[in-house]
């Protein structure tokens, strides 16, 4: 039982983290068209797998990794916490 409960926890903390590089890469594809509805699928995905919680926090990385890479125009930068909250009003609501 405990092997059990061991390798559960290993399969899903390896979920988060894979879940949350693609959350990272996709903005690095440079394409808002592209970037955009794959990140949502991957915030929905995370939601159905894992709870809204761990969707919460996968859903603010990709703005940060937008902003600090240079894809998301510094004139932009104070829309980023409302593109946060976006995420998550959307992940509560799904």
């Amino acid at each position: 039982m405990i092997k059990t409960l061991v390798i559960k926890k290993q399969a899903v903390l390896i979920s988060v983290v894979a879940l949350t590089g693609l959350a990272v890469v996709i903005p690095l594809l440079g394409s808002q068209m592209i970037a955009g509805p794959l990140v949502n699928a991957i915030l929905f995905i995370t939601v159905a797998v894992f709870g809204w919680q761990a969707a919460i926090l996968v859903g603010s990385i990709p703005s940060l990794i937008a902003l600090s890479a240079g894809l998301l125009p510094m004139a932009l930068a104070p829309m980023v916490p409302f593109i946060i909250i976006s995420n998550a009003v959307l992940i509560l609501i799904f």
